[in-house]
């Protein structure tokens, strides 16, 4: 997939500068700032200190490093400086170059996020005197090497080194002088097999290489590089966050009857778990527990928790008014949803590998941010007038999702709502739609799309590469396309496009690249549009010349119609609603809907003439009224 766009942050006269070594020596604390300018920094790929320094001194290098050098900083030398004894909150997060640190002796204290998202860090010494590291202080070091933790260690903080994926030591050893460990902060590890405390330690202990508080209540850890099926300690009453996150070979997971608590992202990206079974006794759930289960089959839950239900495999909330987790590799082709369920919960289906057909309760409300997303077998939606609240990428990346009807008195579609939706060509929209956010329909297969009745705005990218798509109508209201402030492109790379038909009486605003193609280095090539002929009213016409949106069309005619607008409007939705939306039927006393004339336009009730009815269970009929 090619980028749809690069920004780059730098200081332009910074390009012409060489890589330099920088050797600072201060000979008094609370002076670095008058040893060198920020321009210098740009330069620097190797950084040594000397000398007495105080925490003003490192606030100083920290902010010019991460203004000004993140990008080229490598190895930072500070084992000769003296009196520094703590490594500030992010004093050295997010240096993108960074390989190799070299820390003073006497550190005593690394404070939360110091070396936060430091991706290519090979290297850091952990000084003898160590006695603190904070929350997130290595967190994502991708490119570490190896955790050595010291015998004055006491504080370990929340995820500290969660995600530290290359280690080499398999085997993480507490000591005994640790007093407190942060949930998640050795998870995600993904080489460690074993963690062995100190058996003097009074507040940890280790049993069959898990990591747990001295009296086995908390599970606070499962290696990532576990293989097979955990038996966790039947004492447990608390999975810490992220305590079985990233355990990629992990196949069952033995939880006990006790467990009163399982905290934020306990089983993140456990791919090979295919069945969890959750005690009635459980009275708290964390965000994000089952996400990235790629192989999960069922999840069950035993009579009588108070928090959770299930029903064949599939994770709701107590009473089931919330779905919570469709399984991944539950095989049913279809599935109906309880009449009772008012929400589809964050990235509930996400991933399904299975499931063509889905029926939404006349009841639902929501659906949350990515609850659909990646259900790679579903074909057709049918989304009912209850719901008023859509989620951002709610169906992103819905290979085979073909036809669309929403009949939801929503105001936006969101953004990435329907992004790679590659088999995507029928849609019908309601009337209430007055946006359409950033990248919604990118990458969906139209050959027509018209903009529904009210819509005022059109986002960023909304209709970028759309590679089949040939002619674009632009509803009456229209004011602002594309109106972004990174880049104001609406139609990127969608190169097959032959008529756009606009009825706006006044030209809308549009971003000076909103029909541009923008190449890989930022630069724009040339309009997307230039084979392409601007259809507008004859009344419009002159309001048009000499306009960025002639400018971007190869030709410019006034010959546009109401009457073509909303046959095209109705076309459109016909056709979305009666192309197999795949729902189960529920007979001849399934309820109206809604009702719409030939234009499309919404009606009351049924009128004279021809009226088209969608009906509750997703099927459109056709009623002529004498």
């Amino acid at each position: 997939m090619k980028r749809l766009f690069t920004l780059v942050f730098s200081a332009l006269f910074a390009l012409t500068l060489s890589a330099t070594e920088k050797t600072i020596t201060l000979t008094q604390a609370g002076t670095i700032g008058e040893l060198y300018s920020y321009t210098e920094v740009f330069q620097w790929t190797m950084l040594t200190i000397k000398g007495p320094m105080n925490d003003s001194d490192f606030a100083t290098l920290s902010s010019d490093l991460r203004n000004y050098g993140a990008s080229v900083i490598s190895v930072i030398d500070m084992s000769e400086v003296t009196e520094l004894t703590k490594i500030s909150n992010g004093g050295f997060a997010e240096l993108k170059a960074l390989t190799q640190v070299k820390l003073p002796a006497q550190i005593k204290t690394i404070e939360a996020g110091a070396f936060y998202n430091d991706k290519n860090l090979v290297s850091v010494t952990f000084p003898e005197e160590l006695q603190s590291v904070g929350a997130m202080a290595f967190y994502n070091n991708q490119s570490l090497l190896q955790i050595k933790l010291g015998s004055k260690l006491e504080t370990i903080g929340r995820q500290a080194f969660l995600n530290c994926t290359s280690l080499v030591n398999d085997i993480i050893k507490i000591p005994a002088s640790v007093s407190s460990i942060g949930e998640g902060a050795f998870s995600m590890l993904t080489p460690v097999t074993d963690f062995i405390v100190d058996a003097a330690n009074e507040n940890y202990c280790s049993v069959d290489g898990l990591l747990y508080d001295k009296q086995k209540t908390v599970l606070l850890a499962v290696p990532a590089a576990y293989k097979g099926v955990v038996d966790v300690a039947q004492s447990v009453v608390r999975l810490g966050a992220f305590s079985a996150a990233g355990c990629r070979k992990m196949t069952g997971i033995n939880i006990p009857a006790g467990l009163s608590e399982i905290g934020d992202a306990a089983f993140l990206y456990d791919e090979k778990l295919t069945s969890l079974s959750l005690p009635a006794s459980l009275t708290n759930i964390g965000e994000d527990v089952f996400n990235g289960l790629d192989a999960m089959e069922a999840v069950n839950v035993a009579p009588g928790c108070p928090i959770l239900s299930s029903d064949n495999g599939v994770l709701f909330n107590a009473d089931k008014t919330s779905l919570l987790l469709y399984p991944a590799m539950k095989t049913a082709e279809s599935y109906t949803l309880p009449d009772c369920t008012t929400e589809i919960g964050l990235s509930a289906f996400y991933g399904q590998k299975y499931m063509k057909a889905v029926k939404l309760p006349m009841g639902l409300k929501t659906v949350s941010d990515m609850a659909f997303a990646g259900s790679v077998a579903l074909e057709s939606i049918f989304i009912p007038a209850s719901v008023d609240s859509l989620g951002v990428s709610a169906f992103e990346s819905c290979h085979n999702l073909k036809s669309v009807v929403i009949d939801a008195n929503i105001s936006t579609i969101p953004a990435n709502c329907f992004i790679d939706c590659r088999s995507l060509s029928e849609i019908s929209l309601p009337e209430s739609i007055k946006e359409i956010a950033n990248a919604a329909f990118a990458y969906t297969n139209f050959s027509t799309f018209v903009l529904p009745e009210n819509v005022e705005k059109v986002g960023m990218l909304a209709f970028s590469y759309m590679n089949n798509l040939k002619s674009f109508y632009i509803n009456p209201k229209l004011v602002y396309l594309g109106t972004s402030i990174m880049y104001n492109l609406v139609f990127n790379e969608s190169n097959n496009i032959e008529d756009v038909y606009c009825l706006t009486s006044l030209v809308p605003v549009a971003g000076s690249d909103a029909f541009m193609s923008i190449s890989d280095d930022g630069k724009t090539n040339w309009s997307i549009m230039q084979n392409a002929t601007l259809h507008v009213l004859k009344s419009a016409r002159s309001s048009f010349k000499d306009t960025s949106w002639e400018e971007s069309f190869g030709d410019l005619v006034g010959d546009a119609t109401m009457e073509e607008y909303q046959n095209a409007l109705a076309s459109a939705r016909q056709r979305a609603g009666a192309t197999g939306i795949a729902t189960p039927t529920t007979g001849s006393r399934a309820a109206k809907t809604a009702i719409y004339d030939m234009s499309g336009h919404r009606l009351p009730s049924m009128q004279k003439g021809l009226n088209i009815i969608r009906m509750a269970d997703g099927q459109v009929r056709k009623v002529v009224v004498k």
